[in-house]
């Protein structure tokens, strides 16, 4: 009697493994994130979709209906936070056709690097044909984007694990007064340097892990080691400063996740005044 009790339950295990397997690895996610600033007046906001680590042909999903997803929330920008392919993509042509739909939509969009764009040997022609399409590349650049009466400094840095970074480049002649994002493909960033004058980083790079475990969270993350602590979400760095560490979308090495489904990012900058009306 326990032998077969425990037979059952063994196969009811395997069956609901299997299942978070399928459902995390081929199924996506949208996790919503709000940050409020005293930077931003009145109702003043700007909500934008953030995409990391699609990986190329290691993404398990339907590119179409990606695109769509991101697009039906309407956004007022998209940010692409590196690794869009594989280190072993030899193929780009079907992620740019997923990138050029995303323009498309007069939705400005804007990218940087991470370390599977250049550890691939078609990686730079990769980030030329982005920029063909209408991408802004900010590789060690920024811009300032603005909606009536927000200016928002959008900063971005070539990958930090790689060692390709040049931040000083980056935040040259950046006006301290505006609320400052900053895009960083590795969260490593805020290790490597002890003082970032932004307001919100925003990276991907971890996978969140990519297999996780129930209360331990991430076992492991690329250059964080074991355990890492910027595994996934969102991190107050200091007073009005934050991380956010998107768990991403693809898959790298293994076709798999667990018990971290696969996801893009809606995050919203809101005005605290906003909040206190």
């Amino acid at each position: 009697m326990i032998k077969r009790v425990l037979q059952c339950a063994g196969v009811l295990a395997a069956a609901l493994l299997g299942y978070t397997y399928y459902h995390d690895t081929y199924t996506h996610t949208i996790t919503h994130i709000e940050i409020s600033t005293d930077k931003f007046v009145g109702k003043d906001s700007v909500k934008l979709v953030q995409l990391s680590d699609l990986h190329g042909h290691m993404y398990t999903g339907d590119l179409t209906n990606l695109a769509a997803d991101m697009l039906a929330v309407s956004p007022d920008l998209i940010v692409l936070t590196g690794d869009m392919i594989d280190r072993k993509t030899e193929d780009t042509k079907e992620v740019v056709a997923f990138i050029r739909q995303l323009v498309s939509s007069d939705i400005p969009v804007y990218f940087v690097s991470g370390n599977h764009e250049h550890s691939n040997l078609f990686g730079d022609r990769f980030v030329d044909a982005l920029v063909e399409e209408g991408v802004q590349v900010l590789n060690n650049a920024h811009v300032v984007y603005t909606k009536e009466n927000v200016s928002l400094n959008l900063i971005g840095i070539d990958d930090v694990s790689t060692g390709q970074e040049q931040m000083a480049v980056a935040f040259n002649d950046v006006d301290r007064d505006n609320y400052s994002l900053l895009l960083s493909h590795a969260p490593d960033v805020v290790t490597q340097y002890k003082t970032i004058e932004a307001d919100l980083i925003l990276s991907g790079h971890t996978h969140g892990g990519q297999v996780r475990l129930p209360v331990v969270g991430a076992l492991v993350a690329p250059t964080q080691g074991y355990f890492p602590y910027y595994d996934k979400g969102l991190f107050n760095l200091s007073e009005g400063q934050y991380i956010y560490v998107d768990s991403g979308i693809g898959t790298s090495q293994l076709r798999l996740r667990l018990f971290n489904q696969s996801q893009f990012s809606i995050i919203e900058i809101t005005s605290k005044q906003t909040r206190t009306d």
